[in-house]
């Protein structure tokens, strides 16, 4: 450790500005052979301190610093970056094949991490993300090389317990992700989201059933920008909660607005992000919402991943809802893409599942496809559970799925999405009929 350099006072190693001094120290020594640079993130650290204190956080800081040492087999140079940073850079050895030795050593990391650490008696199980960028290709100083790992940082944290390597394409990622954050802030700042709305219909009966409300904002010379442009940053954005509190907000208005017109209980369905579920603050807005008797006509819709975030909080959000109205149904979408089990409909209370448009739009042609939609529908009238097909573009899609008693169908064949003045001029009761006619 070399004299005058600022060191972090737990571990004794440097702090950011020492390593940075360092490391640029380093590189100026030339080229070759390559330094690689490792930033590993404790995900979820900085509640252990609440949990533990100080005192024991400090201790658990240095079992993960010394498991880290004995994994590392090369001379290192180590720094802290923050409370739950760790960072270290070295020098290929020249007769080490370079990419190998990285993902060898990220393997290895990952796999001591998955035995937990004990501290006062207590087993504490860390997850981490490792971000890797190598100097002279991804960067010509030590700003830049350091500044390259956090975005890799950054998009390591959509996951849990991997390594990412650093490459051109994180900064078009994060590029997009840029431009998506401020079409959002726009949209925020000048009331410019608004609903779009898909119909669905009940098959048997053929008749309208309700219409998944699906977002969109519109831009700046009027264009309809799609969700593809900025949902999954929006759902990650501190504009989520502003967002979901537009939403209830708006589907009520919707609600009272539509009761004027539809003579039967239709239904509108409502995408919620898996961090909304989370937060109590919508769960309170939700909540006066169902309490003001708008149940009846809301489907919330939530996808297989957030079943497996959190699972516990989830299954308290999903009970206090329904305890605040029953008649409120809560959707599972795009079914059997996820990574949830069939547990998963028996251990939450979900009343609709829908089988994603892949399986329709393949159903008639593969086996596969087809045996898994006729045991979904099966299987959910067995559970009593109602099942949507989305993506029903065909009349024989259609049709087959009217012979397997699916119970309602939604997709371009019937309708497309269409703004709230449209709904209004194109439904009636006769509908439905005269979409198969036009079909």
């Amino acid at each position: 450790m070399k004299k005058g350099y600022q060191l972090d006072p737990v571990l004794g190693i440097y702090n950011f500005l020492g390593f940075r001094e360092v490391l640029e120290e380093e590189i100026s020594k030339g080229p070759l052979p390559e330094i690689v640079l490792f930033v590993i993130d404790l995900r979820d650290f900085k509640r252990l301190n609440l949990l533990l204190g100080m005192e024991a956080v400090n201790q658990l800081l240095q079992e993960i610093f010394n498991t880290l040492k004995s994994v590392v087999p090369f001379n290192c140079t180590w720094g802290r970056f923050g409370p739950d940073l760790i960072s270290f850079y070295f020098r290929i050895p020249s007769d080490k094949p370079l990419f190998n030795t990285i993902i060898k050593l990220a393997e290895k990391i990952l796999f001591e991490f998955r035995k937990p650490f004990k501290v006062n008696g207590r087993f504490i199980k860390l997850d981490i993300n490792i971000a890797i960028s190598i100097y002279p290709y991804d960067a010509d100083n030590a700003q830049e090389l350091i500044e390259k790992t956090e975005k890799t940082l950054i998009k390591c944290k959509e996951s849990y317990n991997r390594y990412l390597l650093y490459t051109k394409f994180i900064d078009e990622d994060m590029e997009r992700e840029n431009k998506a954050l401020e079409l959002i802030s726009y949209a925020i700042e000048n009331k410019k989201f608004v609903f779009f709305f898909q119909p669905y219909f009940y098959i048997k009966e053929e008749k309208l059933a309700g219409f998944e409300a699906l977002v969109r904002i519109i831009g700046e010379n009027g264009e309809i920008i799609s969700p593809g442009k900025f949902i999954d940053v929006l759902e990650r954005s501190p504009f989520l909660k502003e967002f979901e509190n537009w939403s209830l907000q708006e589907i009520a208005r919707i609600i009272d607005k539509w009761k004027k017109v539809f003579s039967f209980d239709f239904t509108i369905s409502l995408n919620i992000a898996p961090n909304s579920f989370l937060d109590q603050e919508f769960l309170k807005n939700l909540v006066e919402l169902l309490q003001n008797g708008y149940g009846k006509h809301l489907v919330l819709e939530v996808t297989e991943r957030i079943l497996i975030k959190e699972p516990r909080t989830l299954l308290t959000s999903f009970r206090i809802v329904k305890m605040a109205d029953p008649s409120i149904k809560i959707a599972l979408d795009d079914f059997g893409t996820g990574v949830t089990s069939l547990k998963s409909l028996i251990d939450y209370p979900i009343d609709v599942i829908k089988i994603d448009a892949l399986y329709i739009k393949s159903m008639l042609e593969d086996t596969r496809s087809y045996i898994v939609v006729e045991t979904l529908i099966e299987l959910s009238k067995k559970l009593r559970l109602n099942v949507v097909a989305e993506g029903v573009e065909t009349r024989p899609q259609f049709e087959k799925l009217k012979e397997l008693s699916c119970d309602i169908v939604q997709g371009f064949l019937l309708a497309q999405p269409m703004s709230e003045e449209e709904i209004l001029k194109k439904f009636q009761p006769n509908s439905f009929k005269k979409l198969l006619q036009s079909s």
